[in-house]
């Protein structure tokens, strides 16, 4: 009863009598929250309810947590391709923050980031007139040309959806729903064969589920402050994937599954205050995700429809933006 009470405080603030969010009480003026819930943990913190939004830019590194040999000559087998030529390197994306806080901490937010278009190429040498062989089930043998030439993109999503709670005046509890977009597209090439030859795969990843986590105040200065977060998370993941290879004819094999799925993320957060109410900050974050289906590990073809679904992909880098309280 006093969580929904208090859930209620926090959303309908701005219309509920003044009391409610005063400097020294909790919700007096609305039945069922007395002001003893707020001395149970001794979290009057003295302050009004606030407002808070954030927007931060995002430089992000993804990496696959395996290596696998997507190809090689059998004549020559140092003539090879394998996943760990492709680098996506860094790239940009943007998160968007609102947050609706209580007199006491107790909090709610909306979250969501995005990162669209990370991109891999490769290019490997090989012998023309070799026989390749791509490790598919079963294997694919073909005519090598004067290179194999593979190119891998991916995108990621995420919205999520938080409460706070206080633990003291230094760390916030959070439990919160998560729902995470993970698309992957992988094409390769046998460049100058006689028969051309390209291998092609798509897969798509839609996680929902639960995290729980918390953030840490580290330093709170007048001017700067210094915090750390870390959160975790089960998610039912239902993955799809797509693969095709494209020569004298076109095969496709394609299949899905339900399976579980792991999210785990923490970093830090530096802020300046620049006014009152606007700050400048920066961080860092590490972003891991564990069960899901990657473009370059997917292994059908037309006699053996399946689903290769336990691929994890490791995020780090680095955040800077705005912080605006009202």
């Amino acid at each position: 009863m006093r969580l929904m009470c208090f859930i209620f405080c926090l959303i309908l603030g701005a219309s509920v009598p003044s009391t409610c969010f005063s400097q020294t009480t909790c919700c007096d003026s609305l039945g069922g929250c007395d002001s003893p819930f707020c001395d149970d943990l001794g979290l009057k913190r003295s302050r009004t309810a606030t407002w808070s939004a954030e927007a931060n830019a995002l430089f992000l590194n993804s990496e696959t947590q395996s290596s696998r040999v997507l190809g090689f000559n059998t004549t020559d087998p140092t003539e090879s391709l394998s996943t760990s030529d492709l680098d996506f390197g860094i790239q940009s994306g943007f998160e968007l923050a609102l947050r609706r806080e209580a007199c006491d901490g107790t909090a709610l937010e909306l979250k969501y980031f995005g990162i669209d278009g990370w991109d891999a190429q490769t290019q490997v040498a090989t012998t023309n007139g070799d026989l390749l062989q791509f490790n598919l089930d079963p294997p694919v043998f073909v005519t090598a040309g004067n290179s194999l030439t593979a190119i891998a993109t991916s995108d990621l999503h995420s919205a999520e959806f938080n409460l706070f709670r206080p633990l003291n005046n230094r760390i916030d509890l959070l439990a919160g729903l998560r729902y995470l977009e993970l698309d992957e597209s992988g094409l390769i090439d046998v460049v100058g064969a006689g028969v051309p030859t390209t291998l092609t795969a798509r897969t798509s990843n839609r996680l929902y589920g639960v995290q729980v986590g918390g953030d840490a105040n580290l330093f709170h200065g007048t001017v700067f402050s210094l915090d750390a977060f870390g959160k975790v998370g089960l998610y039912g993941n239902h993955a799809s994937q797509v693969s095709q290879l494209i020569s004298i004819a076109t095969l496709t094999a394609a299949d899905d599954n339900s399976v579980a799925s792991f999210v785990g993320e923490m970093g830090f957060k530096g802020s300046v205050a620049l006014t009152e109410r606007l700050s400048l900050q920066g961080g860092y974050r590490l972003f891991w995700v564990d069960g899901v289906a990657l473009a370059t590990e997917q292994t059908s073809t037309t006699t053996n429809s399946g689903i290769q679904d336990a691929g994890s992909v490791f995020y780090h880098g680095a955040q800077a933006g705005l912080a605006w309280s009202f």
